[in-house]
């Protein structure tokens, strides 16, 4: 845009308007459709994480079922995950449930690696102290698509060994 200089008696209003249609990208999105973007819910399989994040924030999530599936790209291969819970308890807020049970839950429907749980052959520290939590906390997390790493929240899980805020 270009003004031409005015004298300091003169005063003038420039007004710009910008529009702009965000894009999502397939491959960051596992697969979400490039014109969907944080609006109303759809189909799980088709809506983007922010969508849906945005969908079970708002406790608008009739479009979606338990069952419902959507592929998830990590380090370039397609992987399953389903929606595996979507009720309320009433007691998910008790500091001593563990909220696996409640909430809008999604799983991995495939294998995604195999590994030993833990190299020892004991249970000193709990899950936190395993081989599994390091590689889903410091590895496989990391490797998940942007978007879907900004829709997980922390979790509260209770154990033999006491609470966990796990984020995977």
């Amino acid at each position: 845009m270009i003004k031409t200089p005015i004298t300091d008696s003169v005063s003038t209003t420039i007004t710009a308007t910008l529009t702009a249609s965000p894009l999502e990208d397939a491959e960051a999105t596992g697969g979400s459709p490039a014109s969907k973007v944080a609006g109303d819910p759809d189909s799980f399989t088709t809506d983007s994480w922010a969508t849906i994040q945005k969908a079970v924030q708002n406790n608008n999530t009739s479009a979606y079922n338990v069952g419902d599936t959507k592929k998830v790209t990590i380090n370039g291969t397609d992987y399953t995950v389903r929606i595996a819970n979507k009720s309320t308890a009433q007691n998910c807020n008790d500091t001593n449930y563990s909220e696996t049970a409640c909430g809008f839950v999604v799983e991995f429907a495939d294998i995604i690696t195999t590994m030993q749980m833990r190299d020892t052959t004991t249970n000193v520290g709990g899950y936190p102290a395993t081989l599994v939590y390091d590689y889903l906390k410091n590895t496989l997390y990391g490797q998940l698509p942007s978007d879907l790493q900004a829709a997980i929240k922390p979790t509260r899980v209770i154990s033999g060994h006491g609470l966990l805020i796990i984020r995977c």
